[in-house]
């Protein structure tokens, strides 16, 4: 005939029971579904890296093994930037053009320089707190530089200022802007001493505008002397004639 159906329910061990009377051939066992949730307890923050890599940590922070363990897992890493650090600064300091550096120093002397022997007639004041200054200054100035440029003969050399295509001369401008970044002037502390650095790609053009540096200054300040006397000379004579008058 027809099977009968009994109620199931879930025992306490998870198995299903019928409430009546169950076949042999027909009996069958079921096990009731269940959800299992796992929670985990909050770890803190500060301690979490350290409790879940099985670190300890003592009253002052991580221990030094933990450090220790760090460096030797990135090891590698580390060798490996340091060497393509290396490499790449070898690469780019070889592809860097050749500069040479002639150096020459200057020495301003202190005493003042005076005119017929006057107290009233002063050119320099060599004792002034700005007067090195204003010296080291005159030696890198674009009046200067053309006057070195020209004096060397540089605008003859076609290694320094390439000729040009329509065979135009440089302007004095264009020497001064091609000087400018070569030649350098420093005081040094406390002495009278000026030092000039010329830096090119040739050894030979740094020496000759180095030496031509110097050389151009004593002449100029020659030159400045002269000027200053024809000049008190001129004057004397003025007053000279105004007197015979």
């Amino acid at each position: 005939g027809k099977g009968k159906s009994y109620p199931r329910r879930c025992s306490k061990n998870g198995k299903v029971e019928r409430s009546g009377e169950l076949s042999n051939s027909a009996g069958r066992r079921h096990h009731c579904g269940r959800i299992h949730f796992l929670i985990m307890p909050e770890i803190s923050s500060d301690k979490q890296l350290s409790e879940l890599l099985g670190e300890k940590e003592s009253a002052g922070g991580l221990e030094i093994g933990y450090y220790f363990n760090l460096l030797k897992r990135y090891l590698w890493l580390f060798l490996t930037i340091v060497v393509l650090a290396t490499l790449i600064s070898l690469f780019v300091a070889l592809r860097q053009p050749k500069k040479y550096a002639a150096r020459a120093v200057l020495q301003v002397e202190a005493q003042e320089q005076k005119v017929l022997g006057s107290d009233d007639v002063q050119t320099l004041r060599p004792e002034a707190g700005d007067y090195m200054t204003t010296v080291a200054e005159s030696l890198t100035s674009d009046s200067f530089l053309i006057r070195v440029a020209k004096a060397s003969d540089l605008l003859n050399d076609p290694t320094f200022f390439a000729p040009r295509p329509d065979g135009q001369p440089y302007s004095d401008a264009e020497i001064a802007a091609r000087m400018r970044g070569l030649v350098s002037a420093s005081v040094r502390k406390l002495t009278r001493l000026i030092d000039i650095t010329v830096t090119t790609g040739n050894p030979e053009q740094s020496k000759l505008i180095a030496a031509t540096v110097v050389r151009e200054f004593i002449r100029q300040t020659l030159e400045l002397r002269m000027s200053v006397a024809r000049g008190a000379n001129d004057f004397l004579r003025e007053e000279a004639d105004k007197l015979r008058a």
